[in-house]
């Protein structure tokens, strides 16, 4: 009886985990995140504790090796250290709510490779299970659709599904497109094949439209490998030159589809299919600064790497300029192989990679013992879809990682590969079943265990990540304060984050006056406790204190933002951002030297940084360096951008540059005609220099463009004509 419980216990919880890929839930901080990883630990710890129980009384259930198998274990040993000497110990091993990634996560996948490796044992308990996870991402697929369609979806028209990202949906479709493919081999029944091949369709629709060029290069790469692979291994088979042909059939459809795509310029307008043919993707460029900077970090520290979740640190540490326009924080190198390369030095990127050798290796054993016509666990045409699943979802990530719902399936499918090529226990003799009671005995003490883990580590996060969703949607400042004390005193891995969001929104409530004064100064009093704590651990991160100095800013404490931001400088030395916004603070402090070098400092990085140039420009005009400044308008760009800058005009202004001015406010016009106060303000210009017949001839031409300055127009107009003050009468609050 107790055998049959366990059993029935390790099935069904293996066959729902496919299913926390549905999982979403909108009261946590990160709803496509947090809760489906937390349901995927607990299913993984429940099972494997009933699957514990279950082999000491049945050996037959008892783990097997293969080299698969050894690369796991070697791959969880190297990141073991690989986070312990790491530059963020903790968040390695834990990560944060956002990702839900770090070592606990990679542990948890191996009991899970290791549950589908040593419970499915036959053909039909796995076609059972890529059955079950077909269904749900058949779902998920159609339900994406759904929300695209309705008013629900996604505003970039990409498909981001249950998923919440259209890049995450786009490598789960691309691996349950093989899923389909690998269903459909091992059926013999016509009417499921048809439903497999209908599924594949729909699963490959759904990767076009969520717009991802590398799932879709990965697909044609993987169906190419797969057709290959059956191919070369066909043994003189009609069936399996069947299967090739149908294979290079499916790759020249998608190729002709994408090309066919690429030359039709009325999808220009589609924003998911135009992304995938646009033949130079503005984010090529971008990638390949990010994987520069990530190579510039491993050259740093080889052999274990930074840890996982270390990317930051390393994105900071080596930034690059030239991304000035671009996204200012990463935590990946969006490329699993220098992602891995980070993480885990050459040890842990080693460990991965022998994951997909021996995978391969055992594949074409398996594919060339099915030629021969031996048992061979799967046959030539299954392995070769597995094959392409594996290096199809190895090239979709060369510009991209996994998440949970990838790491499912692809972990899935090393678990295919793990039992039907290891047929040697390693649990000792088969016979030796250990008594009931000791079982029973090993049952209590395991359940007690998961129920500790439960309660001592992940309920406490998801009430974290519930109370901060609370507190965020919160208007009254008393309870959102209670809420945020909530998530801190639950003290979990989120506590970073827990922090970030409560200093912005203290920073708000002391820009905004929200709240009674005691009640905000308790608010503040809390999150600079708290952001000095985070500092006082972990002040090597450049993030934390830029949150201090936007805090102190915020407070009106100038002299403190200037010293955080300096520290954040010195973590990330190469970022003008950073140095701009020192910059600014010296300023303020009267420091106009070092602010003046500061402002240099940061155009010279990199002197296609318009910002930066507007900056450098504005404290030239403070210095009163005026053919510097013309000498940085040397482009159209530049002159547009120097133009539309607050900080310039002002500057100019300040300065009695008024022939710059004059000219900033010429290309204002010409820019944006539709603004009246910019026709106003040239017309202005040419007043104060005594040209009052090009102020009016400026006044008519801004009252032509826009009908509806043309009252205020003409009145400033009869005034200049009088005589009179033209900013006295003409407008509440003035003329020009």
């Amino acid at each position: 009886m107790l055998e049959f419980v366990l059993r029935a216990l390790v099935f069904a919880g293996l066959l729902a985990i496919p299913g926390v890929v549905l999982y979403v839930d909108q009261d946590l901080l990160f709803p496509y995140v947090t809760g489906k990883n937390i349901l995927f630990r607990l299913l993984v710890e429940v099972v494997a504790a009933a699957w514990v129980v279950l082999a000491m009384r049945d050996p037959r259930y008892r783990p097997r090796f293969s080299w698969l198998l050894a690369a796991f274990l070697f791959l969880l040993l190297a990141m073991f250290f690989a986070n312990l000497f790491g530059v963020q110990p903790a968040v390695g091993f834990w990560g944060n709510l956002e990702r839900m990634d770090g070592y606990i996560t990679l542990l948890h996948l191996f009991v899970y490779f290791l549950l589908l490796g040593s419970v499915f044992r036959n053909k039909r308990q796995w076609r059972l299970f890529f059955g079950v996870s077909l269904a749900v991402a058949l779902y998920a697929a159609i339900s994406g659709f759904a929300q695209s369609i309705g008013e629900g979806g996604a505003a970039s028209g990409r498909l981001r599904g249950i998923l919440g990202n259209s890049g995450f949906m786009a490598s789960y479709m691309l691996l349950h497109g093989f899923v389909a493919a690998w269903l459909w081999a091992g059926s013999e029944k016509g009417a499921a094949r048809l439903v497999y091949a209908a599924a594949a369709v729909v699963f490959i629709a759904a990767l076009a439209a969520t717009g991802t060029r590398g799932a879709l290069l990965g697909l044609c790469v993987g169906v190419l490998v797969a057709a290959g692979h059956v191919a070369v291994h066909r043994g003189g088979r009609r069936a399996t030159w069947g299967y090739a042909g149908l294979g290079f059939a499916v790759l020249v459809l998608l190729l002709g589809a994408w090309f066919g795509m690429a030359r039709d310029e009325g999808l220009a307008d589609e924003s998911a299919l135009s992304r995938i043919v646009e033949t130079a993707p503005r984010t090529l460029d971008t990638r390949l600064e990010v994987w520069r900077i990530a190579l510039d970090g491993a050259m740093e520290r080889p052999i274990l790497g930074w840890g996982q979740n270390g990317f930051n640190q390393v994105f900071n540490a080596h930034y690059r300029p030239e991304l000035h326009a671009d996204e200012q924080w990463f935590d990946r190198a969006h490329n699993h192989l220098l992602d891995w390369l980070i993480a885990g030095g050459v040890l842990g990127l080693s460990g991965y990679l022998a994951l997909f050798i021996f995978s391969l290796y055992y594949l074409s054993r398996a594919a060339a013992r099915d030629h021969a016509g031996e048992d061979a666990g799967l046959s030539g045409a299954e392995s070769a879809v597995v094959m392409g699943a594996l290096v199809g979802h190895f090239v979709a990530n060369l510009a991209s990682f996994d998440t949970l719902a990838s790491y499912i399936v692809v972990v899935a499918f090393l678990g295919l590969i793990h039992a039907r090529v290891s047929p040697v226990s390693l649990g000792g003799c088969p016979g030796a079943a250990v008594g009931g009671r000791v079982a029973m005995g090993a049952a209590v003490v395991l359940a007690g265990c998961v129920l500790l883990l439960y309660q001592g580590f992940h309920q406490p996060a998801l009430a974290t990540a519930k109370a901060l969703r609370s507190a965020l949607s919160e208007d009254r400042p008393a309870h959102r304060l209670a809420l945020f004390n909530q998530a801190l005193a639950y003290d979990t891995f989120a506590r970073q984050e827990a922090v970030e969001h409560l200093v912005r929104r203290a920073m708000a409530m002391a820009r905004n006056d929200e709240g009674s004064s005691a009640l905000s100064a308790a608010f503040i009093r809390r999150a600079e406790a708290e952001l000095l704590g985070l500092l006082a651990e972990g002040g090597h991160d450049a993030r934390l204190h830029l949150f201090a100095a936007g805090f102190y800013r915020a407070l009106g404490d100038h002299a403190k933002a200037a010293s955080h931001f300096a520290s954040a400088r010195q973590l990330s030395p190469r970022r003008p951002a950073i140095i701009t916004q020192q910059a600014i603070e010296e300023l303020r402090l009267g420091h106009d030297g070092l602010a003046h070098r500061l402002f240099e400092e940061a155009y010279r990085l990199d002197e296609r940084n318009m910002d930066a140039r507007a900056w450098f420009a504005a404290s030239l005009l403070h210095n009163r360096e005026f053919s510097a400044v013309w000498d940085l308008m040397d482009s159209p760009p530049a002159r547009r951008h120097l133009a539309n800058s607050e900080a310039v005009v002002r500057a100019a202004s300040a300065a009695g540059a008024f022939e710059l001015l004059m000219e900033l406010y010429r290309i204002r016009v010409a820019t944006h005609p539709g603004r009246a106060q910019n026709w106003a303000a040239l017309a202005y210009l040419h007043h104060r220099r005594g040209d009052d017949e090009g102020a009016i001839r400026i006044l008519k031409q801004g009252a032509g463009r826009i009908p509806g300055f043309a009252p205020q127009a003409s009145c400033i107009i009869e005034k200049l004509r009088s005589g009179s003050d033209p900013n006295q009468g003409c407008v509440p609050g003035g003329g020009l």
